[in-house]
């Protein structure tokens, strides 16, 4: 290895000098067709701030030799050159030339910029310039981007027109000077950038691709052996001086999953510490990044010692990843931080979006360039249109009268959005901001109509909601606003009781409806309109007028609000009802300086008894009989979310207004002005060796309780400060019992009430469990994807059930949905009859008239399940005519022959399969039976040495064929082979000639060997084939069109042939001994290649047979 340095040293007293030492090495390792290049960076803490623009390697090939560039598979041509550039016209900036009289006519009118020859720098691994003479290529590798900035999807350039090739390090190309080093207040900075290994490959044939192949197998074990072990400079440090960081990233977005989901395919990465997304514009430190797995697994190893922020953004999912803490690296660390939570950025179930959030704008409309302004080189790709040249100008062509605009619900982003955003040409030198405008469907002055507003409502549903509104979208007469909100809150408290999720949001999302019944307005003077910001909240500094808090506004409060927990500044606020107050929660908060305090403006001595409010609260500080500061970092979370800070602490009495003698002394009640009610938490009473009675009419405090003569008929438990009845085995038994509508209901898939109300008031159910009642299945299955979706969905919710039973779901909806009663109900004796299978499975069997059922009806209920053996077969008719027809055909082909049983042997043992085959509207078109061998009753080496198969379709050797390859020495065989190829074959000259190719392989294996007993073969050997094409395919030199698919190992044998050392000569296919491997052979014919072969029977073998 030699390693050179070249050194330039910072001279204080030059005012010319640069405050930065470079050192730039270069490294040439032994047998290494190339070098590699590193430099070092370092500024002395002290010396004054140097702003640096931009570093790179940049290299200048001959421009007599080099005329082809690759930068990528779907990226590489021939070029034009660089007088075709001076002769050409410059466009809009100097990089960009119309090339008007090229050396080449072909490019003609083209555009030339380097910078549509960017790309990302997670891909810019390779690329590079060949020559035709001679054939060589050389190529920029970067096995690594730890020492570049702005990430793995940043743009940056790569080779052009020069011939250049480029290894950028750091330049602002595309965001500007927030992109280059700038050091401040004398601070001291050192890095090491690279090293880049500069390769030179060359070969004797006049094809590029592979010279282009060679350079990414290339780059990928440059890959691999990074970081060096051969740089010297002690700056660069080594694999063992490294750490390693590890974990799983999980995304917790409610509106696309309700559980956190693994981060899979997503970015990772280790930065400066800093702000969500500082890692974009860091250029100072190194960054290392890496995707995690299917799982969300990542393992980001070789990390140089320090501190640095963990970073990263998953696609689909709004908002930037930062991980709460910094990650120390040492030497030799291995840092587990487990699972991390990525907590997605969402106030609310989206109403309407625009693309998608994966950094990137390949989904939005790409317009064509300019006729004569394109670049051939992307005319025929769709994932690199967007790089061609003037696409901004094509804005002002698609708008010329004004900025786009976007219209919620009509508009297809896909075609209506343009890609960038844009300034718009006025005229040929004047332009305009652009600012493409969004608007919704909806007019702030319109009054909003029942259907409507009962619209908007459903949109803002979370997504587990869809089965429950499918249900109510079934019913002949619509419910009204207010009776959609009830049943709404109603469903999110079961959903809540059911899932024993006590923390789940609120479903409601809506705007505070106005008092009128059947309409509603939208008020512009109570929202206020917001513009996105950089950095992601644009509501910072907005007052909502809603709840009063500093954040967000009116129209983004994410909950439906009652009255009750509204700010209001009017006494005359007396008509809320207790039922709209919200509990409380009392939770550790390390600061409350952003909270505000309100007045108190109702005072009211009355007190909610509350079991789930965690701690006595009240907001008037009057009725307190001792109060004192509240020096803990307590506050107050009620059910919309909303916080509160507690601002005092101490005694309160409750006295009963008829009997001042009767009293409750409250210890430790929170003073939180801002609430409007006072609660009493039933917790805290029960601490202090109390007892609470709820009554039909009133709640009683007891104490000193001896004796309660009751009827205990449910006994919960306490968690925390929660009193819980588990509902798990009282569940169980109540549905066992109990046929109510709520129980049917969701038998029925959630069907319509009313049609409920018909089968009860006409008596048309029957719970009978006798599967001799049913009858078979009969109807017609609608084709009801949506509804059958939304039944599925419902069933697995409501049970608690994985989604891989969506299957068994599936097929029990759609069997429930085609016994569903039509409405109205015409027919007065319309039987349904439901079996509960295990826990999940419904079955549904119908049938009409008086008589329940008749014989025939009792026959097929009992074949519509497939039998799991012959015990469970036998008996009915259907299934032992279908055995028989087996039998039958078995016997017709003659697949067996009766023989008597050998002694000492184990037989292999056959069993029954049985499947129904059914037509499309569920009706049974067939009942099959087969007979089939059980294999895996014999052990290898105990029954069976050998395998064998008796019985070959002769298909079946014909889709695949086979190799059989023999050779002899004299009249002795001493190697073969009999095997199925391993590659499918599209004519039978193409296996032959693979067939060729494995034989070819063989000869000269024993070629060799025996030239190494010092026998020498000095002539062709020779294979014979039946298959004249085959034969005269190897021995032409020139490549077919018909062989351009087959793989360049199966060349071999062309190799050969051409060489003399092998030599295929034709055999007639009635003389091809291998027939007799392959085929299925006549007797004369068997005989005759088994002789050749020279096979005989072991007891007329010599060994053994002469006595004397």
């Amino acid at each position: 290895m030699v390693e050179v340095s070249f050194k330039k040293i910072y001279d204080p007293k030059n005012p010319n000098s640069p405050p930065l030492n470079v050192d730039k090495r270069y490294v040439v390792l032994r047998r290494s067709s190339g070098f590699y290049s590193y430099g070092i960076f370092e500024h002395l803490k002290g010396w004054p701030d140097p702003s640096l623009g931009d570093a790179r390697i940049a290299i200048k090939l001959s421009k007599s030799l080099f005329n082809f560039m690759a930068i990528a598979d779907d990226r590489q041509r021939q070029m034009p050159t660089e007088e075709d550039r001076i002769n050409g016209q410059v466009l809009d900036y100097v990089e960009a030339v119309k090339l008007t009289n090229p050396s080449n006519p072909r490019f003609k009118d083209e555009v030339d910029d380097k910078y549509q020859y960017s790309d990302e720098m997670r891909n810019i691994k390779v690329h590079g310039w060949i020559s035709d003479k001679p054939h060589m290529g050389f190529w920029v590798i970067s096995p690594s981007y730890e020492y570049c900035n702005g990430g793995p999807v940043k743009q940056d350039l790569t080779s052009h027109v020069g011939p250049t090739s480029l290894a950028i390090f750091f330049r602002g190309h595309y965001a500007g000077p927030d992109l280059g080093v700038s050091l401040t207040n004398g601070e001291g900075w050192t890095k090491v950038f690279g090293p880049v290994f500069f390769y030179v490959n060359s070969d004797s044939s006049n094809d590029h691709i592979i010279l282009w192949e060679d350079a990414k197998r290339k780059m990928n074990e440059e890959t691999n052996k990074w970081p060096y072990n051969f740089p010297a400079s002690p700056e660069y440090l080594h694999a063992d001086q490294r750490g390693s960081v590890s974990g799983q990233l999980l995304v917790n977005d409610w509106y696309i999953n309700k559980d956190a989901f693994p981060a899979k395919s997503t970015y990772i990465g280790l930065a400066n510490p800093g702000d969500v997304g500082s890692w974009q514009s860091d250029t100072k430190g190194y960054q290392f990044w890496i995707q995690t797995d299917e799982l969300g697994n990542f393992m980001i190893n070789n990390v140089r010692p320090g501190i640095y922020g963990l970073y990263s953004w998953v696609p689909g999912v709004l908002g930037e990843y930062k991980f709460s803490s910094y990650v120390e690296v040492t030497p030799g660390s291995e840092t587990a931080l487990g699972q991390i939570i990525f907590e997605a950025i969402r106030n609310g179930p989206p109403l309407w979006e625009i693309g998608f959030p994966d950094r990137s704008a390949a989904e939005f409309f790409i317009p064509d360039p300019l006729p004569g302004f394109e670049n051939h080189l992307y005319t025929n790709t769709t994932v690199h249109k967007f790089r061609q040249y003037g696409l901004w100008d094509r804005y002002s062509d698609l708008y010329p009268n004004g900025d786009l605009i976007y219209k919620v619900g009509v508009s297809d982003f896909r075609k209506d959005w343009f890609f960038a955003h844009v300034n718009r040409r006025v005229s040929l030198e004047t332009v305009a901001d652009s600012d493409g405008r969004v608007f919704s469907m909806i007019d702030p002055e319109e009054k909003i109509g029942e259907m409507r507003l009962r619209r908007y409502l459903i949109r803002g549903l979370k997504k587990e909601y869809g089965p429950f509104v499918t249900s109510i979208q079934r019913w002949p007469q619509q419910p009204c606003v207010e009776e959609l909100e009830n049943m709404f809150s109603n469903q999110e408290a079961l959903t809540k009781q059911m899932a024993k999720n006590l923390e789940t949001d609120d479903v409601l999302f809506s705007n505070e409806k106005s008092n009128k019944k059947n309409t509603s307005t939208w008020n512009k003077n109570n929202e206020e309109e917001t513009t996105t910001e950089k950095g992601g909240n644009s509501h910072n500094n907005k007052k909502c007028y809603r709840c009063g808090k500093i954040g967000h506004i009116k129209k983004k409060h994410r909950v439906k609000l009652s009255k009750a927990n509204v700010m209001c500044t009017n006494d005359g606020d007396e008509q809320m009802k207790w039922e709209q107050c919200f509990s409380i929660e009392a939770v550790e908060q390390k600061s409350a300086q952003n909270f505000i305090n309100y007045a108190n403006n109702n005072k009211r001595e009355e007190w909610i008894v509350d079991s789930r409010c965690s701690h006595h609260v009240t907001r008037d500080d009057s009725l307190f009989l001792e109060i004192r500061e509240h020096h803990g970092d307590r506050v107050i979370i009620t059910a919309d979310n909303s916080t509160y800070p507690v601002a005092k602490e101490g005694v309160v009495r409750i006295e009963v207004a008829d009997d001042k003698s009767k009293s409750i002394k409250l210890q430790d009640v929170y003073h939180v002005p801002c609430l409007k009610k006072n609660l009493v938490s039933v917790p805290q009473i029960t601490n202090s060796r109390k007892y609470v009675l709820f009554g039909p009419t009133d709640v009683k405090v007891l104490e000193k309780v001896n004796e309660i003569s009751a009827d205990i008929i449910f006994t919960g438990e306490r968690k925390v400060s929660l009193f819980v009845m588990s509902t798990g085995e009282a569940y169980v038994k109540k549905t066992s019992q109990t046929d109510s509508a709520a129980i049917w209901h969701a038998r029925l898939g959630h069907v319509g009430y009313q049609i409920l109300q018909q089968i009860s008031s006409r008596n048309l159910n029957s719970s009978s469990n006798d599967l001799s009642k049913y009858s078979s299945e009969n109807g017609v299955a609608e084709r009801k994807l949506a509804y059958l979706t939304s039944v599925c969905l419902s069933w697995l919710h409501d049970k608690n059930l994985p989604r891989e039973l969506w299957a068994e779901a599936i097929q029990c909806g759609c069997h429930v949905t085609n016994r569903l009663l039509p409405w109205p109900v015409k027919r007065d004796k319309v039987y349904l009859q439901i079996r509960i299978f295990q826990k999940w499975h419904l079955q549904v069997r119908t049938f009409q008239g008086k008589e329940m059922v008749n014989n025939k009806q009792q026959e097929g209920a009992l074949t519509t399940e497939e039998p799991l053996s012959y015990e469970e077969a036998k008996g009915c008719p259907h299934w032992e005519r279908a055995m028989q027809e087996e039998i039958d055909a078995l016997e017709k082909n003659e697949t067996w022959e009766l023989v008597p049983k050998p002694e000492k042997c184990n037989p292999v043992t056959c069993k029954w399969v049985f499947r129904l085959k059914k037509k499309s509207n569920g009706t049974i078109d067939r009942f099959k039976a087969r007979l089939v061998a059980r294999g895996f009753s014999q052990n290898y080496g105990l029954d069976y040495e050998e395998t064998f198969s008796p019985v070959a379709k002769m298909v079946t050797v014909r889709f695949t064929d086979e190799n059989w390859a023999g050779f002899s020495t004299g009249s002795a065989v001493v190697s073969w082979c009999s095997k199925k190829q391993d590659v499918v074959s599209f004519s039978t000259t193409e296996a032959e000639y693979i067939a060729a190719t494995i034989a070819a392989q063989e000869c000269i294996w024993l070629r060799r060997l025996i030239n190494d007993m010092y026998q020498k073969v000095d002539y062709a050997v020779q294979i014979k084939c039946d298959n004249e094409s085959a034969i005269k395919l190897a021995s032409n030199p020139v490549f077919h069109a018909r062989t351009k698919h087959i793989e360049i190992r199966h060349h071999f044998v062309r190799e050969k042939v051409l060489s003399e050392e092998i030599e295929l000569t034709t055999v007639r296919t009635n003389a091809q001994v291998a027939d007799i491997f392959t085929k299925a052979l006549e007797k004369f014919k068997f005989h005759y290649f088994r002789d050749t072969l020279e096979v005989v029977h072991h007891e007329l073998a010599l060994r053994g047979s002469v006595t004397n």
